[in-house]
């Protein structure tokens, strides 16, 4: 393992829930004024729960591989896994599933966006900048089984940073799930980190 690049990085600890609320010490009044919970996907007046299942810590590694695989039919270096940065994207999807469920409008998320990705280390003036791709995962993918072909399929589509940075030299990935949703489909979300 690179010890530069892991050097640089800001120490982190996981957050005591995904808001942040202590963390970025955000008033309590202000999370109060969220609009609330997506009725589509929780009942009225619930908090969002996210978590991380058996199924999405398969998931994970099946980006993990998957991602490997696009590197090498693109000739590039495969990328190692870093428990670090799988751990800054498991808060990082958290925060932002949450954040999903329960700030649909971005009343705090967006003022706050900067400070959140900070926080995980994303875009951090201070040291070597954490590449990541981050969005809604793939409802098809949380309904069943994971599956690998399905799963290489969607990271060769997709674009994602970590296929195709030259540079990067390791990875973490991780799927969170909104566990007390009523929504038809499952609803999760994906953070890819490379560095």
């Amino acid at each position: 393992m690179n010890q530069d690049l892991v050097a640089d990085r800001a120490p982190y600890t996981p957050p005591l829930s995904p808001s942040l609320e202590v963390e970025l010490e955000i008033p309590r009044e202000e999370l109060a004024k969220l609009p609330g919970s997506d009725p589509l996907v929780l009942p009225p007046h619930t908090s969002a729960v996210v978590t991380v299942t058996t199924d999405s810590e398969t998931l994970s590694q099946l980006y993990f591989q998957a991602i490997n695989r696009v590197r090498k039919d693109q000739g590039l270096a495969p990328l190692a896994w870093d428990s670090d940065l799988a751990a800054r994207a498991q808060g990082y999807a958290a925060t932002r599933l949450w954040y999903w469920a329960m700030d649909e409008q971005g009343t705090v998320w967006k003022s706050r966006d900067t400070q959140i990705r900070h926080y995980f280390g994303i875009q951090h003036p201070a040291y070597a900048s954490i590449g990541v791709s981050s969005r809604l995962a793939s409802t098809s993918l949380l309904e069943t089984t994971p599956d690998a072909a399905r799963v290489l399929e969607i990271v060769q589509g997709a674009g994602y940073g970590a296929t195709s940075d030259p540079g990067a030299k390791f990875v973490g990935v991780s799927v969170v799930m909104l566990t007390n949703a009523t929504a038809e489909v499952p609803v999760g979300w994906l953070v890819i980190m490379y560095q």
